[in-house]
């Protein structure tokens, strides 16, 4: 895991995005991992929101094209089916404003 800290407005989000982009495979410029899937999660504007570990299983689900996945029940199969998903592929995930985020079984 790799955390982006600093006060509002200095660019962290735009920091990640270049990161982020500059790992893609295709990129000529990529001088180190490149990665087959960027998943991009928004936590800004819902510090109450609860089901985070679903949400971004669901998300690594659409942008990978496993639609099935975010069909099925919250819960220990889904997070096996997502974790082998990420064991086969090279996959970075982005949680923007991670630090408002208070579920636990998103952060164990």
């Amino acid at each position: 895991m790799i955390l982006i800290e600093g006060f509002g407005g200095v660019g962290k989000t735009s920091l990640a995005l270049e990161v982020a982009y500059s790992c893609r495979i295709g990129n000529d410029n990529a001088t180190t991992v490149s990665f087959e899937y960027l998943v991009w999660v928004f936590a800004k504007g819902k510090p109450e929101h609860e089901p985070w570990l679903d949400d971004v299983l669901n998300e690594i689900a659409r942008v990978m094209e496993y639609p099935a996945i975010t069909q099925m029940p919250k819960g220990h199969e889904k997070i096996l089916k997502i974790d082998g998903l990420l064991r086969e592929h090279l996959v970075l995930v982005v949680i923007d404003d991670f630090q408002i985020i208070e579920d636990q079984n998103l952060t164990t």
